[in-house]
């Protein structure tokens, strides 16, 4: 009896010195959508779905429709969503994401082999979309706006299997962008 009191409250000390929500490697689940909170900044980074980076859609949960708001409460605290996380919807199986003011700049292959993807809209606070061919594989989408905010642009956007057919720059200067920008377009009219 007294080892399992000791290893119960043990225990509990372990999860509140490090938070419940770093427990789990996969982050938390509010509303659809799994964020890894950062306590001390108030603010949320959507992450997979999984305990371990995508590999396929097998390995996405993500599916269907999802908005990603602008704020997530979580454990009586507000959090401002403000990034996309390193392959968060990568190989997800998606068809329609909405991203909402207050988001600023995505990770790493964080839209990359979104195959039932047809369109997507960067807000205006967006200003970084990372590298690591952000947008390749989406073999469905069409139409991309980024928004008046979007800087700068990671390498191989586009490297391969797309099929956009519009491109929306909202911006007065269009951003910066990375190596092999749209090798992969099968579209040469954008």
């Amino acid at each position: 009896m007294f080892k399992q009191v000791r290893f119960t409250l043990l225990s509990l000390l372990v999860l509140l010195a490090f938070g419940a929500n770093r427990a789990f490697a996969n982050g938390t689940l509010v509303d659809g959508v799994y964020y890894i909170f950062d306590e001390a900044n108030r603010t949320a980074t959507v992450t997979y779905p999984g305990p371990e980076a995508p590999t396929s859609a097998e390995t996405n949960g993500y599916t269907g429709a999802i908005e990603v708001p602008a704020s997530v409460y979580y454990d009586g605290y507000e959090y401002n969503v403000t990034k996309i996380g390193d392959q968060a919807f990568r190989y997800s199986t998606v068809t329609s994401l909405k991203l909402n003011e207050g988001l600023l700049s995505c990770g790493t292959s964080s839209f990359n082999n979104m195959t039932e993807l047809t369109e997507l809209t960067f807000p205006n606070s967006f200003t970084t979309l990372g590298s690591g061919d952000p947008l390749s594989g989406c073999t469905k989408l069409k139409t991309v706006t980024f928004g008046s905010g979007m800087k700068s642009v990671g390498q191989g956007f586009m490297f391969s299997g797309t099929s956009l057919e519009v491109l929306y720059c909202l911006g007065t200067t269009p951003p910066s962008v990375g190596a092999y920008f749209m090798a992969g377009c099968a579209n040469d009219k954008i």
